[in-house]
């Protein structure tokens, strides 16, 4: 699996509507494989559209009431760990915690491949703690489990880039086998003020097989830093029953971090040991990076794999005593962040 992220010249890719689309949708620095096209751009998140979506989504902002039995999370129990003390004690436990059969693995090598222009891991070699970032008390997110997922671990999932891909346009290339536009797999209108606009979703290949099988092994959590008036709707159409997902949280659950809207998991109120979190943008989970599996960014691929490929390692991971371990074995992203260097 190759991924890296991408600014303005980088590998990137940017979503046409510019500040619009950073607005409604994840507005995050993504990580993209070398098998895009080398002429996309990303929009860069530290743009006027986080301070122009007060004036447009005021009432779309509310935090989600789903019940959290009044429990909450102190900075005295959630400080962030030093990541050189966090990676001694994880890496240390992985021989005799972690079970690693490579037959079973893919074997192939992640490499991360960025602009020149901003390095996720620099980025988060710089973050402040988290107690700087966060009030001193916070409620947590999600209500206590039910019986029926009590007995799970906990499996956090972005949704764009990740499980789908929007836009404010059809904008999928031409199909040279088939010499049409391929199609977006479902459209919603969303309305900023009086104007009405049509977001148009393309679904990962492989994304709707990934959620029937997770659901089976985990409690499913989407976390994403889209709006909610957006992604509400998309998860509406996309799992009506919420066969597939549990929970679903928002861009008003993140934390804003010098533009970027990071996903703090100590506050979802799960136990850390039994909490995984997949996602495109790996600063996305920068305070608890021994909980993240990164996933190559997807836009138009109909070939794509990765989420298939993903199912058996997290798998694995659901049987875990302490998931934690094999992810940072797996992923080295302690290494990566450790061995960073300032872009230029």
């Amino acid at each position: 699996m190759n991924t890296g992220a991408g600014d303005d010249g980088g590998a990137g890719k940017a979503r046409t509507g510019g500040g619009l689309s950073n607005l409604l949708f994840s507005p995050m620095f993504t990580l993209l494989g070398r098998n895009r096209a080398e002429t996309s751009t990303v929009v860069n998140p530290l743009s006027e559209a986080a301070d122009a979506e007060g004036a447009f989504l005021e009432d779309d902002l509310e935090a989600e009431e789903e019940g959290d039995d009044g429990e909450g999370v102190s900075m005295a129990a959630a400080a962030s760990v030093d990541l050189s003390c966090e990676e001694k004690s994880l890496v240390g436990a992985e021989e005799e915690s972690y079970e690693y059969n490579d037959e079973e693995e893919d074997s192939e090598e992640v490499d991360y491949d960025y602009s020149q222009s901003f390095d996720p891991f620099y980025f988060i070699k710089n973050l402040p703690p988290l107690e700087t970032c966060v009030p001193a008390y916070r409620k947590n997110l999600l209500p206590k489990q039910t019986r029926q997922s009590q007995n799970k671990k906990t499996l956090v999932l972005d949704l764009d880039e990740t499980l789908v891909h929007s836009s404010l346009e059809n904008e999928l290339p031409q199909d040279p086998s088939q010499g049409e536009q391929l199609r977006y797999d479902f459209t919603f209108p969303v309305h900023l003020g009086e104007d009405r606009y049509d977001v148009y979703v393309y679904v990962r290949p492989g994304a709707i097989e990934f959620l029937e099988k997770m659901q089976e092994l985990f409690e499913v959590v989407i976390f994403t830093a889209s709006q909610k008036m957006y992604a509400e709707k998309l998860l509406n159409i996309l799992d009506p029953e919420r066969r597939f997902i549990r929970h679903r949280l928002f861009r008003d659950s993140c934390v804003l971090v010098e533009g970027n809207y990071l996903k703090d998991l100590s506050v979802i109120g799960r136990d850390l040991k039994d909490t995984i979190i997949v996602d495109n943008s790996p600063q996305a989970f920068a305070f608890q990076l021994s909980n993240g599996v990164p996933i190559e960014s997807w836009f138009d691929d109909q070939e794509d794999t990765e989420l298939t490929k993903l199912i058996p390692f997290l798998k694995k991971l659901s049987k875990q005593e302490d998931v934690r371990p094999g992810i940072v074995k797996k992923f080295k992203l302690h290494e990566k962040v450790r061995n960073a260097y300032e872009p230029y």
